[in-house]
């Protein structure tokens, strides 16, 4: 993971977060957040931290880990995504038209006319 990638090549050339930030030209705290995981750099930030950690971006990413990963194991986290993502767009159309039929009913509720809608995805 990213985080702990930061982490291991900082400590590893005998840098503080202190240090590290001001090669890099942001706060300490902002280091310290990309090392606990809670925010990641931006693309500026990323080029400027591989280059002050001697690696490139892709490496500081995890590229290598990437090939490493055997093709069968590749195809089942990408399955995996596949579903998540289908998962949550059918969550965000049901939203939707949940969202759709509180505004008819709050549209006929106040007396206002209605008018059809379109439906999304349809």
């Amino acid at each position: 993971m990213l985080k702990d990638t930061i982490k291991k090549l900082r400590t590893e050339q005998g840098l503080s977060q202190d240090e590290l930030a001001e090669r890099i030209h942001v706060v300490r705290q902002t280091v310290s957040k990309w090392e606990r995981g809670t925010s990641v750099p931006d693309a500026d930030s990323l080029v400027a931290l591989a280059r002050a950690l001697g690696v490139s971006a892709a490496e500081l990413l995890g590229e290598s880990a990437m090939a490493e990963k055997e093709p069968n194991e590749l195809a089942w986290e990408t399955s995996l995504l596949d579903e998540r993502i289908t998962s949550e767009s059918q969550r965000l159309d049901r939203l939707v038209r949940s969202l759709k039929w509180a505004l008819v009913g709050a549209a006929v509720m106040a007396g206002e006319p209605v008018q059809p809608m379109a439906v999304v995805g349809s």
